[in-house]
């Protein structure tokens, strides 16, 4: 875990100075002094395994951690009981959010060790990580701002405690609320079996229900009438173009919703074929 958190705290220091990581030895032990109680907060928080929206005692432990390093919170931001705001300001200067996640996926209990086995009396649990996710992300908020302190670096850390990532969309709430605005750059990172940055882009999201109700169609064999079939007017979740009557494309826009859980495609005729993709977001 200590690499995890290195790895994120140097990335973030180069966008504070501009400067390769010359203060490398002062993070590390500043993560070091609270390595055991960092450690033992991702451990409750991922006993707790709590589902997008519910995340209380998780996002309590976050903001606890938080606050007793001397950030102000800002506590159920965008009318979400379970997202929050800590900041620390140390006068005029660049503004870096820090983003942190905390909850977890339901029906994917496990127990901590290398094989699969259900928690008893718990459906959730941390699948991707998130228990580590938010944990470190405060701990890289609490060195910057220790370290800022220690440099007189002028600036200011937002930590943003993002709920229901998993499928919830909790940030999107928070940026139509403005929480976002006057940060000039936003810093994320996730738990992975190897230490790396990488630069990219994402495609923007937005989830709907979908029902058609018409003639039957399959992948396999289409019914046809006209050149129109029930599921011709489905949009492609990457163009937004309309899907024309070919088994080709059904089969690339089924892919395209792969990871929607909500997702019923009956393989067999019938007459009215939904498509729900408001539990999870559309993924490439």
């Amino acid at each position: 875990m200590n690499k995890i958190f290195l790895f994120f705290l140097l990335l973030a220091s180069l966008n504070l100075t501009g400067q390769p990581s010359s203060e490398k030895n002062k993070l590390i032990a500043s993560i070091n002094e609270n390595k055991n109680q960092y450690e033992e907060s991702a451990l409750k928080i991922w006993d707790w395994a709590e589902v997008g929206y519910q995340e209380y005692k998780s996002a309590e432990e976050l903001q606890r951690l938080l606050k007793n390093e001397g950030f102000s919170l800002e506590v159920g931001v965008a009318n979400i009981p379970t997202a929050f705001v800590a900041t620390y300001k140390n006068g005029e200067g660049p503004v870096i959010g820090i983003l942190g996640e905390y909850d977890a996926l339901p029906g994917l209990s496990q127990t901590n060790e290398p094989k699969k086995n259900l928690r008893d009396g718990v459906s959730s649990g941390h699948a991707c990580g998130h228990n580590l996710f938010g944990v470190a992300s405060a701990a890289s908020s609490i060195a910057i701002k220790k370290w800022m302190e220690n440099t007189n670096t002028k600036g200011t850390i937002k930590f943003f405690g993002c709920p229901a990532e998993e499928g919830g969309s909790g940030k999107v709430y928070m940026v139509r609320e403005g929480y976002f605005e006057n940060v000039d750059i936003v810093l994320n990172w996730h738990p992975s079996n190897s230490n790396r940055a990488s630069a990219g882009s994402s495609l923007a999201n937005k989830t709907g229900k979908f029902r058609f109700s018409g003639i039957s169609a399959h992948a396999k064999k289409m019914a046809v009438q006209n050149d129109f079939t029930t599921i011709s007017p489905i949009p492609r979740s990457r163009t937004g173009l309309p899907v024309k009557s070919s088994a080709t494309e059904i089969t690339l826009f089924v892919k395209c919703l792969r990871d929607s859980t909500g997702i019923t495609f009956i393989d067999g005729v019938t007459d009215t074929i939904t498509f729900s993709s408001s539990d999870t977001s559309l993924r490439n």
